[in-house]
């Protein structure tokens, strides 16, 4: 089947894409651009470090802006894959939702207005074996958000391995966060992986964190492409 990915550029589109790409003709790479960086569909990130990761794995990159206010998120998702379907042949939306049934049943809701499927090969996967299986398959996922009790100004930067897994993993004991970040308690960039033709390379950054509120981000201020 023809179909485009909705791509975020973190863990779970990237690794979504990966899994999809096995069984379908991935067509683009489609970001959704919020202006309000509390989306409730989607993930904020950088457009450059996008752009990037669309270079990186040599795939074309399409954009869809959104203000990103609550179910007009959805509306704006259609409009912009309507308008996309004008210019390219797809069938299907690919997306890297786990658990949220918020983000599943909005898509499925735009796939069946537009006569499309809705490929989720990530869908209600044991959040920690799948972390273990990006780290085995060689991803790397580098922690650029954090928004939960445990996690801290430390992690930011942080690459996902099993050491972090492991940290993780306690912190959602006690916390009882998502291990897997699904609501929101972190996010991340994925700079290589198996379907990478480049490695991005984050050159200079700033960790940004407020302890009153527990929420820090990490700023990316230069980051480039290198041959692996």
């Amino acid at each position: 089947m023809k179909a485009i990915t909705l791509f975020s550029g973190g863990k779970d589109s990237v690794y979504a894409d990966y899994l999809a790409s096995k069984e379908h003709d991935i067509q683009c790479l489609v970001s959704v651009q919020p202006e309000n960086q509390e989306s409730y569909m989607y993930h904020h990130q950088n457009p450059m470090l996008t752009e990037l990761q669309a270079k990186a794995l040599n795939k074309e990159l399409r954009w869809i802006s959104t203000p990103a206010i609550k179910e007009k998120e959805v509306e704006d998702l259609q409009s912009g894959l309507k308008k996309l379907k004008e210019k390219i042949e797809f069938d299907g939306v690919v997306s890297g939702a786990i658990e949220s049934q918020y983000q599943k049943t909005r898509i499925e809701k735009v796939c069946s207005q537009l006569d499309l499927d809705s490929i989720t090969p990530i869908w209600q996967a044991n959040q920690r074996k799948l972390l273990e299986k990006l780290v085995e398959l060689g991803f790397k996922a580098i922690i650029t958000k954090v928004s939960a009790g445990g996690l801290t100004g430390e992690h930011l930067g942080k690459e996902i391995n099993r050491d972090l897994i492991t940290e993780l993993k306690e912190i959602e004991d006690r916390w009882r966060i998502n291990i897997a970040g699904e609501g929101g308690e972190y996010e991340t960039l994925m700079v290589d992986g198996p379907n990478y033709r480049k490695k991005i390379v984050l050159e200079e950054t700033k960790r940004i964190f407020d302890e009153e509120q527990q929420k820090g981000t990490l700023q990316i201020k230069k980051a480039t492409l290198k041959p692996k």
